[in-house]
C-alpha cells in the first residue's frame, strides 16, 4: 500500500536529486527532457495535493498505472526511457512507486513498461527472475529492439565470457542454437550500455569469436559482411531499405579496406570447376538475381553509401548505371548465394595478418559490472519528435488532473512553426498561445504561419501582424503566398496587414507603369489598397486617357478605388470620351461605377446642348450607347418634345433611337398614331419583345372602325395572345357588326387551333356515358333514343349522343359539337340567368374540362394550358 505521506517523501527525495544527462544532447532536447521530469513530478504532486497524509492511494492505482502506460508508450523509443537512463531521478521515482503498488504476483517491470512478455531467452516467471525482495534493478536491463523483451545485461556479459557461442550466432552451423536472441541493434546497444567498459568488452568478444572460425579467406570475410547486412536489415527495422547504418557502417568499412588490398586478378583456386579462370570480382550468379551483375557490382552498391568508402569515377558511373536497389536484406542474400555457388571462395587466402593478441575478458567483465552500477544515459534512442511526445503525455494526463500544461510547453515555442505541434489540440493551443503572447516579437521565424494563424484569437493576430510585419512580408512576398496568409486572417488584422503592406509598396510607385507592373505581382485587394495610398500621385498616374483606362482595368477585380479614379478624372471625361472609345473605357468598371460614368457623360452632353439640332446630332452619334441615349431622351422630353408634330417626325425619331428606348418614345407620342399605315411603319421599327406592351397602349379604335380593318390589323400577328390584346379593345357595337361575325374573327382561329390539339386525346364515349345518365334521369324509364322528348334540354342531349356515336364524324367535329351545344345553352341563360344552373351545361363543361386536364397531364411541365379553360367558360 502507498500512502500520501510516502509519496510526499519520495517526491522530496527525487525532486531534490540532480538529474545528470549525457553531454551529447543538444540544448533543446536537454530542455525537453528536463521539462518531462518536471511534469512527472508535477503530476504526482497534484495527485496528492490537499489530501490527508495518512490516506491510502489504493483508489488512485488506476490513474497511476494509466500514467505509467502512457509515459512508456510515448517515451520508450527515446533516450528518456527507463532502460536508457535508469538513474534519472524521475525514472527512479516512477520505479519506487511501481514497487509500492505492485501486487503479490505482479512484475514491477510490467507496471513501468506494459507490453513486456519476458526475456530474450527462455525464462520462467518475470517477477521471480527480475526482483529481489520487491526491488527491480532497472540498471541491469535493456529492452530488445522491439521493446517486448528484457535483455539481462550482466547475465549476458557473464555468459559470453564463458562461451561466445551462447551469445553470438555468427559463423556457427544452423543446428547450433544460441541462448539469447540478439539482433544487430541489440548487440550495438550492449556495446554502448556501460560506456567505454562495455564497448571494449564487446569488441574483444567479437574478435575472439571471429578468431575461432576465421580461416583468413575472402570467403570468410564475405560471410561476415553478409551476416552484418542480414542482422541490420531484418533484426533492426525490418524494412526493405537500409535499416541501421550504424550497425552496418563498421562492417562495410572493414571489408572495403580489405577489398582495396586485393589484386584485380585474384581468382579461385586452380582446381575450381570453371571453364576458365575468372577474377573473383567478375563472378556472377547463375539463376539468381540479374545475370549480368557481378560480385563487385553488389559490393559497389554497399560502398557508395558509406561516406568513408571512396569510389573511382569509373566505379561510380558503373554503380549508377547498374542501379541496384539499396536493400540490405536482398544484397545479403546475394552474397550468401555467391558463397553457395562458389564455395571455393573459402579457399582463397587473403594476405595473412599476424593473429591479434586479445586481452582477457575477466578484468574487462569486472569493469563492465562495476560501470553498470552507475551507468550513464545511453543515446541509442530516437529523440526526434520528443516535444510532440511530451505534449501528448501532458494532454492525455490532463483527463485526470487540471495540470498547467501550458507552463511546461511554453519555453519550447521559439518560432511560430513550433505551434504546429499544438494544431490538433485547440484548447492547449489557446493556453500556450496566451503564455507565449508577450514574446511574439521575439519568435525567430514566421515560416508556414498561414497553416495555423487562424487558431490565434483576433487580438493575437493583430499583435502578430504588428510585431512580425517585416518578417511576414518577407516570407509571404508573392501573390500566392500572400493570398494563403491573408485569407486566414480575421479583422482587424487582415486590414492592418493589407494597409501596412500597401503603404510600403506605394512608396516605390512613381508612374503609371510602376503601378501596372505591381499589379502583375500582387493580389487585387492589395493593389486596391496600394492605390488608396497614392492620392498625392493621382496627377501623374491619371494624366491621360490611356493611363486612366489601364488603371481602371488593373483595379477591376476588386473595384473599391474606381470611384476615386472617376471623381479625379471627371473634368477630363468630356474631352477624352466619344462614341468610338466609350465602351472600351467603361467595360472594366463595376456596374455602380459604370452608372456614374453614364451620368457624368450625360450631364456633360446635356449642359452643352442648346438646340434641337445639336441634340439630334448627339442623339444620333450616341445611338449605340443605350445609357447615354436614354439620358439624352429625358432631356428631349423636357426641352424638345414639341418638335415631334406629325407621323413623319415620329418615324424619323424612332429610326434614330436604339431598340431599348423605342417603346419609351412611342408611348409619349401615341396620340400621333391615327392611321393604319403609320401604325404599320411604327410596328416595323419596334423590336418584337416590345409588341405586347405596345399593343396594350395603342388606341386602335382611333383608326379602326370596321371588322375588315380589324381583320387587317390582326393579320399582322401570328400570336393568338397578341391578337387577343387587340380584340379586347373592341366589341360588335364598335365595329357595327353581328356577334357571330365578331366571334368568327376574334375566337374561331384561336379555338380551332386548340380544339385540334385537344381532339387527339378526346374520348367521346366518356361524354356519351354521362349524357345517357342525364337523359335517363330526366326521362324516367320511358327513355328512348328514337323519339323526340318534350324537354328541350333532353332533346339536345339526345342529339349530342347521336353525334358523338356517329363514326363518320372526326374527333374534332365531335368536340366542336360539344362546344357549340355549350355555347348555345350559355347564350340562352345569358338572357335571364346563369348557365351553371343548367345540369346539361355542367355535364358538357365537365367533359370539355377533362379533355383539357388530360392534355395538361401529357404536356411538358413548363407549358401552361390554364388559359385553355377559358374556352369552356
Amino acid at each position: 500500500m502507498l500512502t500520501v505521506k510516502q509519496l510526499k517523501e519520495l517526491l522530496t527525495v527525487y525532486q531534490n536529486q540532480e538529474a545528470i544527462f549525457s553531454p551529447g544532447l543538444d540544448a533543446k532536447t536537454l530542455k525537453i527532457m528536463q521539462q518531462e521530469s518536471g511534469f512527472t513530478f508535477s503530476f504526482f504532486t497534484q495527485l496528492i495535493q490537499g489530501r490527508d497524509e495518512d490516506s491510502s492511494l489504493d483508489k488512485d492505482a488506476k490513474i497511476i498505472r494509466n500514467y505509467f502506460k502512457t509515459r512508456w508508450g510515448l517515451l520508450k523509443k527515446s533516450n528518456l526511457a527507463y532502460t536508457r537512463h535508469p538513474f534519472l531521478p524521475a525514472n527512479q521515482f516512477c520505479l519506487k512507486i511501481a514497487e509500492a503498488i505492485a501486487g503479490p504476483k505482479e512484475a514491477i517491470c510490467r507496471i513501468l513498461m506494459p507490453g513486456l512478455v519476458g526475456f530474450n531467452r527462455e525464462s520462467a516467471d518475470l517477477k521471480l527472475e527480475t526482483e529481489q525482495e520487491g526491488h527491480f534493478e532497472l540498471e541491469n536491463y535493456i529492452t530488445n529492439q522491439a521493446y517486448t523483451k528484457l535483455i539481462p545485461i550482466a547475465e549476458i556479459f557473464q555468459t559470453a565470457k564463458v562461451n561466445s557461442d551462447l551469445v553470438i550466432a555468427d559463423f556457427q552451423p544452423p543446428a547450433n542454437q544460441v541462448v539469447y536472441q540478439l539482433g544487430g541493434r541489440d548487440m550495438l546497444n550492449l556495446e554502448q550500455v556501460a560506456g567505454k567498459a562495455s564497448e571494449i568488452f564487446i569488441q574483444v568478444l567479437k574478435k575472439q569469436h571471429r578468431q575461432k572460425y576465421d580461416n583468413n579467406s575472402i570467403g570468410f570475410a564475405l560471410h561476415q559482411l553478409a551476416l552484418e547486412l542480414r542482422k541490420a536489415s531484418v533484426a533492426d527495422s525490418g524494412s526493405e531499405e537500409w535499416a541501421d547504418n550504424e550497425v552496418l557502417a563498421g562492417a562495410i568499412k572493414t571489408f572495403y579496406e580489405l577489398w582495396r588490398l586485393l589484386s584485380q586478378d585474384l581468382s579461385l583456386p586452380e582446381n575450381t570447376d570453371l571453364d576458365h579462370k575468372t577474377p573473383i570480382r567478375q563472378l556472377n550468379l547463375k539463376s539468381f538475381g540479374r545475370a549480368h551483375l557481378t560480385l563487385e557490382s553488389y559490393l559497389l552498391a554497399l560502398f557508395v553509401r558509406h561516406k568513408d568508402c571512396v569510389l573511382t569515377d569509373e566505379e561510380f558511373i558503373r554503380q549508377q548505371q547498374e542501379d541496384i536497389f539499396p536493400c540490405a536484406h536482398q544484397i545479403s542474400n546475394c552474397l550468401f548465394e555467391f558463397l553457395n555457388q562458389y564455395p571455393d571462395l573459402y579457399k582463397v587466402p587473403i594476405n595473412a595478418q599476424p593473429k591479434e593478441v586479445l586481452p582477457s575478458l575477466n578484468p574487462l567483465l569486472d569493469e563492465v559490472l562495476e560501470a553498470l552500477t552507475h551507468r550513464p544515459q545511453m543515446l541509442d534512442g530516437d529523440d526526434q519528435g520528443l516535444l510532440d511526445q511530451l505534449i501528448e503525455l501532458i494532454r492525455k494526463s490532463s483527463e485526470y488532473h487540471d495540470i498547467e500544461a501550458a507552463t511546461f510547453i511554453e519555453p519550447f515555442i521559439q518560432s511560430f512553426q513550433d505551434f504546429i505541434l499544438l494544431a490538433d489540440h485547440p484548447k492547449l493551443f489557446k493556453e500556450v498561445a496566451a503564455c507565449v503572447q508577450p514574446r511574439f516579437a521575439d519568435l525567430n521565424t514566421v515560416a508556414t504561419i498561414h497553416r495555423l494563424i487562424h487558431l490565434f484569437t483576433k487580438e493575437q493576430q493583430q499583435l502578430i501582424v504588428d510585431a512580425q510585419f517585416k518578417a511576414l512580408i518577407q516570407e509571404y512576398n508573392t501573390k500566392d503566398k500572400y493570398q494563403r496568409l491573408i485569407v486566414k486572417l480575421e479583422e482587424p488584422a487582415k486590414s492592418s496587414l493589407r494597409k501596412k503592406y500597401a503603404e510600403q509598396l506605394a512608396a516605390s510607385i512613381t508612374s503609371c507603369q510602376d503601378f501596372l507592373q505591381l499589379g502583375e505581382t500582387v493580389s487585387a485587394d492589395l493593389l486596391d489598397e496600394v492605390f488608396a495610398s497614392l492620392e498625392d500621385k493621382y496627377p501623374v498616374l491619371l494624366n491621360s486617357y490611356d493611363n486612366t483606362c489601364q488603371i481602371l482595368q488593373a483595379l477591376f477585380h476588386y473595384g473599391n478605388q474606381q470611384k476615386k479614379v472617376l471623381a479625379f478624372v471627371k473634368p477630363n471625361l468630356y474631352q477624352w470620351l466619344n462614341p468610338d472609345n466609350y465602351t472600351s473605357f467603361h467595360e472594366f468598371l463595376l456596374s455602380y461605377d459604370t452608372a456614374v460614368v453614364h451620368r457624368i457623360m450625360a450631364d456633360e452632353l446635356s449642359s452643352r446642348i442648346t438646340s434641337f439640332k445639336e441634340w439630334t446630332t448627339h442623339y444620333v452619334a450616341w445611338s449605340n450607347h443605350d445609357a447615354i441615349q436614354s439620358a439624352l431622351l429625358e432631356q428631349f422630353f423636357l426641352q424638345f418634345k414639341d418638335e415631334i408634330k406629325d407621323g413623319d417626325a415620329l418615324i424619323s425619331l424612332l429610326q434614330k433611337t436604339g431598340n431599348n428606348s423605342k417603346l419609351k418614345v412611342l408611348q409619349r407620342f401615341l396620340s400621333l398614331i391615327h392611321s393604319k399605315d403609320l401604325f404599320k411603319q411604327c410596328l416595323a421599327l419596334m423590336p418584337s419583345n416590345t409588341h405586347e406592351r405596345l399593343l396594350s397602349k395603342v388606341p386602335f379604335d382611333s383608326f379602326v372602325s370596321t371588322i375588315s380593318e380589324l381583320q387587317e390589323i390582326a393579320d399582322l400577328f401570328e400570336s393568338d395572345k397578341l391578337r387577343q390584346i387587340i380584340f379586347a379593345q373592341f366589341n360588335p357595337e364598335k365595329l357595327d357588326c353581328t356577334k357571330e361575325e365578331f366571334a368568327s374573327l376574334t375566337q374561331l382561329k384561336f379555338e380551332l387551333k386548340m380544339l385540334e390539339e385537344f381532339s387527339q386525346g378526346f374520348d367521346p364515349q366518356k361524354a356519351v356515358t354521362h349524357l345517357k345518365h342525364y337523359v335517363a334521369s330526366m326521362s324516367g324509364y320511358g327513355y328512348s333514343m328514337f323519339r323526340a322528348h318534350p324537354n328541350k334540354k333532353v332533346g339536345m342531349a339526345t342529339h349530342l349522343i347521336n353525334q358523338l356515336q356517329n363514326d363518320s364524324l372526326s374527333n374534332l367535329e365531335k368536340l366542336i359539337a360539344l362546344r357549340e351545344a355549350q355555347q348555345k345553352i350559355a347564350d340562352e341563360y345569358n338572357r335571364w340567368g346563369t348557365a351553371s344552373n343548367s345540369q346539361l351545361y355542367s355535364i358538357i363543361s365537365d367533359s370539355l374540362n377533362k379533355v383539357v386536364e388530360s392534355e395538361e397531364n401529357s404536356s411538358d411541365p413548363g407549358q401552361s394550358l390554364g388559359r385553355f379553360h377559358l374556352l369552356w367558360q
